[in-house]
This record gives C-alpha cells, sequence and structure tokens, in this order.
C-alpha cells in the first residue's frame, strides 16, 4: 500500500468517525436556517444539532456560543444570521397561533372576471385578463393574528398556492389573485396591501375555470380548514357570470350567491374587502336599530316575516309588448317582443317582507327565484322583466331602481305567451302565495294588445284591464301604479254618495251638500329656472378615493361612499334642480327632489354614500362642512371606475345640460389616489388631476374651489 493510499484512508476514517459522532450527538439533517430544524436545535455549518435550550438563548455545547463575535465586530446567531433577525420570515416577525379549523374561511371567488377591460380588472393592474383577474379571497374569522406559514389552498385535488412565512392580522383577508401585477411593489411582501383593504396579496396560477370547481385552504399540518364549492349546491358558474360569487352573510356559515346581488352598492367583486367595501375588522354595517322597552336602542332587528298566501300581489303583466320604442318598458334603449315583457309583484301589507327563495312560475315551470337577503318594504314592488338591461348597473342589486319607481328589477327569460297562461308565486316549501291567469275568462284581453294587463282597482281581487283602459292611455306601468304614483301613496278615495235633502217647501234638492275634501299636501313650487346647456358645470369628480381618507366626513374612510361629484352653478341665475339626473356611464344614480333650488354661483355635491348621522346632508340646505354647498347622497351607488367613464346632467326633459369624461391616462386620469379637476375651476377648460393644479390644497376639494375657497 502506498503512502498516498493511506493516507487516504486514514482522511476516510476521520470523516467516518465525525459523522458517526455527529450523528450520535443529534446531527443528521440538513439545514440552511434553525427554522428547518426540529425545536430545541440549532443549525451549525448545515447541520442540526441539539441544544439544551429550545428558545436559543444560550447553547449547551460551550464550543457553540448563542452570541459569537464576528471579525468585524457585529455579533452573529449559532446559525451565522446576524443577531436579531430572523431568516426566511422577514424582520422580527411576532409569534403566533397556527390557524386550526374554523379560524380562516373561504369568502369570495372570482373565476369569470367580468369582460370588460376597465370593469374586470380585479387585480388593479391596468388590464384585464380571464385568468389573472381571478382570485380567491380567504379570511382570518379570529380576534388574534395567525401564523399562516405553509396554509395551503387547493382546486379540485391540485395545491395551487402554498403560503410562504407570514402573518394574517385578525380580521383580515389574504387575496390570491392568478397572475399579474408585475410592477406592484406590494404584492408578496407580507404585508397589508393599500389598494385591498390591507389584506395580504399573493399572486399563483389558480386554474379556476368556469366550470365545477372545489376549493379547500389547508393548514400547514393538513387539516383541512374551509371548502367552497361552485357550479353545485345553488353556487352558480358559468362564463358568462362576469362577477364573483362570495358569501352570505359574509361568515363560516354563509350559503353562496352573486356578489352583485349580494353588494348593497352592485359590486362585481370586492378583494380584501366585504362585498360592500367596509373592512373586515371592522362591525358590518348595522341595521336600523329599534327602540327597546327602556327606550336605548337595539342592534339587532328581529329576522323579517316570510310573506304568506295574500301578501304578496301579481299586479301588473305585459306579455305583448309593442314591436316600436313605445315597447321599451325595460327603458334599456330597445324594444324586445321577448326582453320587455314583464311581471310586476306588490307587497300588499304594511311591513319588510323577506322574499328570499319565493319562486316565480310560468305555465308551472319555474323562471325566478329571488335570491338570498331579498326584502320587499310594505307597499313596495319588484319587477322582474323578460332580459335585456346588460348595462344597468342598479338591475339585480336588491336596491331600489330610480328608474322605477323605486321598485327592486330582476330579469329572467319570462317566455309570456300570448295566448295565455298562468303565473304563481311559491315560498321555498311550494305553497302558493299569489296567482295571476291572463288568456281565460276572467283576464282575455286578446292576444295582440301591445301593451300590459293589469288588476283594476289595484292591489285587489278585481278584474283584469287593459292598462290604457284605466291609465288615461300609458302603456305600462312596471314598479308604479297605473297613474305613476308609488304604491306606497293612498288609494284614490271613492265619490261620496249624493244624498237628497229637502228643500224649505218640501221638494228633494238635486245638488247634494258634500264635505270638503282635505286640500293634498303642497307640493314644493320650484324657485328659479330650468337650466340650459351652459348653466351647469361639473367641476370636480373623485373616482379613486386615497386609502384611508374619510373624504365625506362621515368619520369612516370608505373607498365607494366616499366617491363624489361636485356640480357648479355658473349661470347669473338661480336654477330649479328639480328632476335633474347624474348619470354615470350612461346610468341614472341621482335624480334631485322637487323644489331643489341651487343660487348663483355655488355648488352642490353629491357623494356615493355613507353620512347616515348627518343632519346637514339632503337638506337643500347649505352644508357648513363642506363651503357651504348644498350635499346629497345619491340614490344608488355612483359607482365611478377608476379606468375612466362619462358622468352627465340630464334634465327632466331629458335635456343634457354638461359631461364630464376622465380616463386612465394623464392628465386626466380617474386612478391616481385623487379628484380629477376642471382647470380652472367654473369653467369647461382642461381636465386635470386636483393636485397637479396651480394653488390646489390636498388631493380634492368637495364643496369648494381646488385652493379650499367657497364658490
Amino acid at each position: 500500500m502506498s503512502r498516498w493510499q493511506s493516507s487516504m484512508l486514514s482522511l476516510f476514517g476521520l470523516v467516518g468517525m465525525f459523522l458517526w459522532v455527529g450523528y450520535g450527538t443529534g446531527c443528521g439533517t440538513t439545514c440552511r436556517t434553525a427554522l428547518d430544524c426540529q425545536k430545541g436545535q440549532v443549525c451549525l455549518d448545515g447541520q442540526c444539532k441539539a441544544d439544551s435550550k429550545p428558545d436559543g438563548s444560550e447553547s449547551s455545547n460551550p464550543d457553540l456560543p448563542a452570541v459569537e463575535q464576528r471579525p468585524d465586530g457585529e455579533t452573529t446567531q449559532p446559525d451565522g444570521t446576524p443577531d436579531g433577525v430572523k431568516p426566511e420570515t422577514g424582520p422580527d416577525l411576532p409569534a403566533a397561533d397556527k390557524p386550526t379549523k374554523g379560524d380562516l374561511f373561504i369568502n369570495e371567488i372570482l373565476f369569470d372576471p367580468p369582460v370588460d377591460e376597465k370593469a374586470g380588472d380585479a387585480n388593479k393592474d391596468g388590464k384585464r385578463d380571464s385568468s389573472q383577474d381571478d382570485f380567491i379571497e380567504i379570511v382570518n374569522n379570529t380576534d388574534k393574528t395567525l401564523d399562516i406559514t405553509g396554509v395551503v389552498i387547493q382546486v379540485s385535488n391540485t395545491t395551487v398556492f402554498t403560503a410562504p412565512a407570514a402573518r394574517l392580522p385578525a380580521r383580515t383577508a389574504l387575496v390570491v389573485f392568478g397572475g399579474g401585477m408585475a410592477n406592484d411593489n406590494e404584492v408578496g411582501t407580507g404585508k397589508g396591501h393599500s389598494k385591498f383593504g390591507g389584506a395580504l396579496v399573493y399572486t399563483a396560477s389558480l386554474g379556476l375555470v368556469t366550470t365545477s370547481r372545489t376549493i379547500v385552504v389547508s393548514n400547514a399540518a393538513g387539516e383541512e380548514l374551509d371548502t367552497f364549492a361552485y357550479g353545485q349546491g345553488g353556487c352558480p358558474d358559468g362564463s358568462t357570470l362576469d362577477q364573483s360569487v362570495t358569501r352570505s352573510p359574509e361568515d363560516p356559515t354563509g350559503t353562496c350567491g352573486k356578489h352583485s346581488e349580494l353588494s348593497s352598492t352592485g359590486a362585481l367583486f370586492s378583494p380584501g374587502t366585504r362585498a360592500d367595501g367596509s373592512l373586515f375588522k371592522d362591525p358590518p354595517a348595522e341595521k336600523p336599530s329599534e327602540m327597546t322597552d327602556g327606550g336605548e336602542p337595539t342592534t339587532e332587528q328581529p329576522p323579517l316575516p316570510k310573506p304568506v298566501a295574500g301578501d304578496l300581489v301579481i299586479n301588473e303583466v305585459l306579455y305583448d309588448p309593442a314591436s316600436d320604442a313605445s315597447g321599451d318598458a325595460n327603458k334599456d334603449g330597445t324594444s324586445s317582443s321577448s326582453q320587455d315583457e314583464f311581471v310586476e309583484i306588490v307587497n300588499s301589507t304594511s311591513q319588510k317582507l323577506d322574499l328570499s327563495g319565493v319562486v316565480l312560475t310560468v305555465g308551472g315551470a319555474d323562471k325566478f327565484t329571488f335570491p338570498a337577503g331579498t326584502a320587499l318594504d310594505g307597499r313596495g314592488a319588484i319587477v322582474v322583466f323578460g332580459g335585456g338591461m346588460t348595462g344597468d348597473t342598479e338591475v339585480g342589486t336588491g336596491m331600489p331602481h330610480s328608474n322605477f319607481g323605486g321598485a327592486l328589477v330582476y330579469t329572467a327569460s319570462l317566455v309570456l305567451t300570448n295566448s295565455g297562461t298562468v303565473i304563481t308565486l311559491k315560498d321555498a316549501g311550494g305553497t302558493e302565495l299569489a296567482k295571476f291567469e291572463y288568456g281565460g275568462t276572467a283576464c282575455n284581453p286578446g292576444s295582440d294588445v301591445n301593451q300590459s294587463v293589469t288588476l283594476f282597482p289595484e292591489l285587489t281581487t278585481g278584474s283584469c284591464s287593459k292598462h290604457s283602459d284605466v291609465s288615461g292611455g300609458t302603456l305600462f306601468s312596471p314598479g308604479t301604479r297605473v297613474d305613476g304614483r308609488p304604491f306606497s301613496a293612498p288609494d284614490p278615495e271613492p265619490m261620496p254618495e249624493a244624498s237628497p235633502e229637502m228643500t224649505p217647501d218640501g221638494g228633494a234638492e238635486t245638488t247634494p251638500e258634500v264635505s270638503p275634501e282635505p286640500m293634498p299636501e303642497p307640493t314644493p313650487e320650484p324657485t328659479g329656472a330650468t337650466p340650459g346647456v351652459g348653466d351647469l358645470i361639473i367641476n370636480e369628480v373623485l373616482a379613486d378615493p386615497p386609502a384611508g381618507a374619510d373624504v365625506n366626513k362621515d368619520g369612516t374612510a370608505n373607498t365607494i361612499q366616499d366617491e363624489f361629484v361636485e356640480i357648479v352653478n355658473v349661470s347669473s341665475n338661480t336654477l330649479d334642480l328639480s328632476g335633474l339626473k347624474v348619470n354615470v356611464g350612461g346610468a341614472t344614480k341621482h335624480t334631485f327632489p322637487s323644489g331643489l333650488s341651487l343660487p348663483a354661483g355655488k355648488a352642490i355635491v353629491v357623494f356615493a354614500g355613507g353620512m347616515t348621522a348627518d343632519t346637514q346632508v339632503n337638506t337643500g340646505m347649505p352644508h357648513t362642512g363642506f363651503g357651504n354647498a348644498l350635499v346629497y347622497t345619491s340614490n344608488i351607488s355612483l359607482v365611478l371606475t377608476n379606468g375612466g367613464t362619462t358622468v352627465s346632467l340630464q334634465t327632466a326633459a331629458g335635456v343634457d345640460v354638461d359631461t364630464f369624461t376622465y380616463g386612465n391616462t394623464a392628465p386626466c386620469k380617474g386612478d391616481g389616489d385623487q379628484s380629477v379637476n376642471r382647470s380652472p375651476d367654473k369653467t369647461a377648460g382642461t381636465c386635470e388631476q386636483h393636485s397637479t393644479i396651480s394653488g390646489a390644497v390636498g388631493a380634492y376639494s368637495p364643496g369648494t374651489t381646488t385652493s379650499g375657497a367657497s364658490f
């Protein structure tokens, strides 16, 4: 044996002895940091070794001090990382509990982003993508921060996301988008994202196809925490959904529904927040309180009563719309023999009813089931049209529709044949609540009438009549009485019977003496001129309230409710704004009440919501918090999309007074955490972002000029 061979054998023997010793002292598992080792071990020279004190404060091995002094003077931990830094987890991640069943729940899933380039940009990266804008939202349902390291999301048994080392604060969301967001420096950081309600935001290839899928979230130990399935069990799927599905209520017990039908604003999705845009950590919006016997307001109301037979009335049916423009019953700009058909349903009681699960049938076939949470006010109406209305943001929201007397409006394929059929309403258990039959002996106005048929007197078991015969000539009135009044208005008083009275000479008096009718309440008389083109200017629009900014000063920052439109009277006359409409993207969002006047040179601001405790809002009086401008909240949410839209003013007579269009590029860029404003104020000048205008103060100025001065 040569000297070289002898040396090599000796070396191998030493290595073997080292490995044996290492094995006997707890080595054998390779590591890069202490996180790769078991509790009670430290990482040294790439191996996990036993440490007598699991907290790592002091090593049991005198040759391995817990803190070493490096030549450059900086102290290190036994695994070689700088003292005070926890490798792999980011700086100083706090200790937190691992999630167990019930701690996390899947709240919202978007698998079919809206096809519109702007409306479908869920991840806010500037473009709509059918897969990258998909997302899964998971919520921490506890009041403690959770360590979500290793939490796994599976889609139909395929793992699509494993959470890195991160901590999810109490009542906060984790949102995983399908991709994109390459230039977003808040994604993947483990910190709250400013554009998504402080949620932790990551990206992964999700594989959320538009057919049925089951999503499962599990903890690092493999324990299943929650499941959410769409395309089954009443949860819709499909490639034309154009919105997310979400739980209602938004907690682990919630059922699944379309986002727009569950959101009070009609929004199509809400990654990182509740459906109404509020934060999960804030209390849910309370229902109007009731007084207890002791006079203290309660925070909850008892469940709404379900309707019983006789509570609901099918009052009006349009089965034969006219083929010309007069047949456009659903007001979507197109006459259609099927889409303009409708069924009008009225709550004949004085109490609000819960219509969740009530089924509308035509000819024995189910045509529409009212979604969970559908509540109909006493003497309120619901109208179900045959279709169309695809650009109408008030349809399907469960909120009063401004074009149909405040009725709730939905669409469904009705197939109301002209020859006649039977329409019924049934509760979820199949009990019949109401019925309307046409084409038979009780209601047989003919197969070609080009108008609706209606009960008359209304809301009774009275006879069925052609609409024009009892309305003075109109062809239909979806959502209102035949004369256009709301159903909450009192029924017309019948004329008193004439009672003959004796004259002084013993003869019969031919003219009865009738007590005078009480005078109706006067309608506010308008003061001022009707606005014409150029009299009003849409001066400022806020589509993208800065995160955390309470623009409407109601005590809560809300990126939906703090949107606003500011209008200025630039004429020399007081203007009558009665019936003036604020339209966004062609849809009416607010109609000013009768008798409202705006003095010359003054402003009026319409916020998208909130301000429920503000006693100066919606009064027609100057608001001291907004430069003495008049302040209103819109009838329904403004939905001022960040990417751009057109806002217009239209008189009650249909005259377009002014328009304001903003986009997604400078200088008139809606997505900039600030408003866009006319420059100069009160002119038809250029549109610029608020902060770029000379002399401007802040990112917005509702009710005042850009410099903060009153108009």
